[in-house]
């Protein structure tokens, strides 16, 4: 059991980069043009920098922006779902690429459906609304915690891994499509849209998917302190 809790320790320390760091912030998203109620993540195709496609979208989405008042140099951003189960390396960087004090980076799929982490989730097809890797009861397992989606990317030859806690990118660990009721009102389960509006990675998951991302800081140490009061609770008590 010790061994499950350093590994839940593991997994909300690897957020302290993105708090620390004060130059670049990281966020995740979801674009989903197949079914009804479509909308992208902003800024999307129009970023700074944008490695993606514009066809049919069914794609994670990560987005990097630099906060600071210097050139920032990205190279290698590799994403990997399930324990490294799947990993995705689709972008391109050569010898690094350039983002400027203010500007945003955006990678996505970078063909139809080469991105589509929405179908890989740890809990298969279908979850409840109210109870997934996202929120609820489940979010607090040893299942979910140790099988979020991970970012890992180079900023100024200094590796970063962050751990997307609230599983954005899988969507809350299951096919959101197969949501019910669907988040948007008037879409059908089974059709329901999937895009979600960015949130900063390790905070809020597919609760509200128009967004209000709350404070990195705050949730993130909350998140932590309900994550060893579940443990406390079941193996402690």
């Amino acid at each position: 059991m010790k061994k499950i809790f350093l590994a839940i320790i593991l997994a909300f320390s690897a957020l302290l980069p993105l708090m620390a760091n004060a130059s670049f912030i990281v966020y995740v998203g979801y674009a989903d043009s197949l079914r009804p109620s479509p909308f992208f993540p902003n800024p999307y195709g129009g970023a700074d920098i944008f490695q993606g496609n514009l066809g049919s979208l069914d794609t994670g989405a990560v987005r990097i922006q630099n906060t600071g008042a210097t050139n920032l140099s990205l190279q290698g951003l590799t994403v990997t779902l399930n324990a490294g189960a799947y990993v995705y390396n689709l972008w391109t960087f050569g010898s690094g690429l350039t983002l400027l004090p203010g500007q945003n980076a955006v990678f996505a799929s970078t063909a139809n459906y080469n991105f589509d982490t929405s179908d890989l989730g740890v809990l298969g097809a279908f979850a409840p609304n109210n109870d997934n890797c996202s929120v609820g009861p489940t979010s607090l397992t040893p299942l979910c915690i140790l099988n979020a989606p991970v970012v890992k990317f180079t900023v100024d030859g200094v590796m970063t891994s962050l751990v997307d806690t609230g599983h954005v990118l899988d969507t809350g660990g299951y096919d959101f499509v197969n949501s019910n009721p669907c988040p948007v009102p008037g879409d059908r389960p089974g059709a329901c849209n999937e895009s979600l509006q960015w949130r900063l990675i390790g905070t809020t998951g597919i609760q509200n998917p128009g967004g209000n991302v709350p404070e990195p800081a705050t949730l993130a140490l909350l998140g932590l302190g309900l994550v060893f009061l579940a443990w406390k609770r079941k193996y402690l008590a």
